[in-house]
């Protein structure tokens, strides 16, 4: 038994070589082929079946742990430009045929004057048309003939990225939150081999808390192989939805300073700030920070009215230098940490309130 990429092949040989074709020798290669045959088969049944790329822990019935062994590939079709003939059409002229019509007469009375002195105007009548009128005109006809297209196919897929996962899921002792027996978590290797926690069915009173300890085992230019514990934790949202309940103020300069305010105490274990901070010009702004800022560069002080953030601009690492005489653009984004983003079990029942408020001024 050889593995090759994740997929099991099964070969077997020959127990026997010549013999002089007696009998007794040929029956014990016929009846090894055919067990070889049926343990492939089986061989084949099983690597398929543990070929998940999903693995549901019931929390709310009662199961307190699981193993995830999943695996699953992101591939990428394969094209090939294929040449085929088939039948073409064309429209070609076929020869000319004498159309005729016959110009119908029409008459009319016209008074004729003579051009000279004296002379009386008499009414005549005159005629046109009365004659036939042909002409020569063009017909064409169908032909039909071979000819060669080309066309892509989709001939085959390539694995670009595979993902294997060897990882015990456990529920934590000590969880002792009221559950109403649809409670999931969901422990996924996507169609992209990325891996995903999430949980599912669980009402606005509770939440999943994942806490990972997980290492990579083994990796390649396309395969993963992750191995670890991930921890699961109920708890109650609502500390975390109060949390989360801010309101921000306008943005307020003073030289390179920014400051704005957050009508609540602000936690930054639980929020974080994103500054872009660009020169604005024409056609495309030059940007001179983008980024998460630390709390070295944050000054927080409590207000009457929440919590001041201030920001002093020229204290930044900038990627280029600072020209106070332009006019800068400056947004600040309020965004929920993407740690903890990561154990609300869903949207809707904790949305993300990512805010954010943007000035342009110049900073002399």
């Amino acid at each position: 038994m050889s593995f090759n990429g994740g997929k099991q092949k099964v070969g077997c040989q020959a127990v026997a070589q010549g013999g002089g074709g007696e009998a007794f020798i040929k029956n014990i290669k016929d009846t090894f082929a055919w067990l070889c045959a049926v343990m492939s088969l089986l061989m084949l049944v099983a690597v398929a079946a543990d070929a998940q790329s999903q693995r549901v822990l019931n929390i709310g019935k009662g199961e307190q742990s699981t193993v995830a062994r999943l695996r699953n590939s992101k591939t990428v079709p394969i094209y090939e430009t294929q040449t085929y003939t088939t039948t073409c059409t064309d429209t070609v002229l076929a020869g000319h045929r004498q159309e005729c019509q016959v110009v119908r007469e029409q008459c009319r009375t016209e008074n004729v004057c003579p051009n000279r002195r004296g002379a009386q105007c008499r009414q005549e009548r005159v005629c046109t048309g009365g004659h036939r009128e042909c002409r020569s005109v063009p017909y064409y006809e169908t032909v039909y003939y071979s000819c060669e297209r080309t066309r892509t196919v989709v001939v085959g897929y390539e694995t670009v990225k595979e993902t294997s996962t060897d990882i015990a899921v456990r529920v934590a002792s000590d969880s002792s939150r009221a559950l109403s027996g649809q409670e999931k978590l969901l422990i996924v290797v996507d169609d992209d081999a990325e891996l995903k926690v999430k949980g599912e069915g669980l009402d606005g009173a509770n939440l999943v808390e994942i806490k990972r300890n997980l290492k990579t085992d083994y990796t390649s230019s396309i395969s993963n192989i992750i191995s670890g514990e991930i921890l699961v934790d109920i708890i109650d949202a609502a500390p975390l939805k109060q949390k989360m309940n801010l309101s921000m103020g306008q943005i307020e300069r003073r030289g390179a300073t920014v400051s704005f305010i957050v009508k609540d105490d602000l936690d930054l274990s639980t929020f974080r700030v994103h500054l872009e901070f660009e020169e604005d010009k024409f056609l495309a702004n030059k940007v001179l920070f983008d980024g998460i800022l630390s709390e070295q560069h944050l000054k927080l002080q409590a207000t009457a009215g929440g919590t001041l953030v201030s920001i002093d601009l020229s204290k930044l690492s900038l990627r280029h230098s600072l020209d106070r005489s332009k006019r800068h653009r400056i947004e600040l984004r309020l965004e929920l940490d993407r740690d903890v983003a990561e154990y609300l079990n869903s949207e809707s029942d904790v949305k993300s309130i990512n805010v954010e408020k943007v000035i342009k001024t110049k900073l002399n």
